[in-house]
């Protein structure tokens, strides 16, 4: 696993150079959850806290998802349709019934987008909508 200095060093030696510092990230997050060799990508180990990348840490924590409600959107949730060519995602929709930012919601709608390197789960980025009502998979909007 490639250290936080070396990445910090990279960055400073080469910012034009953006896929160079892209596959450090992914070299070191490949320590993350395995998906099945069978390619159905159902999550075969759970991501833990200290796996989770700095930057996605953050947007977590800004977008009010948990850890738990992370790992159960790529253990549970159903393909994300949104997903950029390439990448893949999963949704999954929770009863919430608690407040966020002043307002109370039923449900929040997780997304979780990630791409598949080696056999390792490698998440870029989440987002969450609060709201009721949500479409589930099999459902008709």
């Amino acid at each position: 696993m490639i250290q936080q200095a070396s990445i910090e060093q990279a960055t400073a030696q080469d910012t034009q150079n953006v896929r160079g510092i892209w596959a450090l990230e992914v070299q070191r997050c490949t320590g993350l959850a395995e998906v099945s060799k069978s390619g159905d990508d159902k999550l075969r180990n759970f991501i833990a806290e200290n796996d989770v990348h700095p930057h996605l840490a953050a947007r977590l924590r800004e977008r009010g998802i948990t850890l738990d409600e992370f790992n159960m959107t790529l253990a549970n949730g159903w393909q994300a349709q949104d997903a950029k060519e390439g990448t893949s995602g999963k949704v999954y929709v929770f009863e919430y019934n608690r407040r966020w930012l002043g307002k109370v919601f039923a449900e929040k709608e997780v997304s979780i987008y990630y791409k598949i390197l080696d056999g390792r789960l490698v998440p870029l980025t989440a987002k969450a909508r609060y709201g009721s009502s949500f479409q589930r998979k099999g459902e008709k909007p």
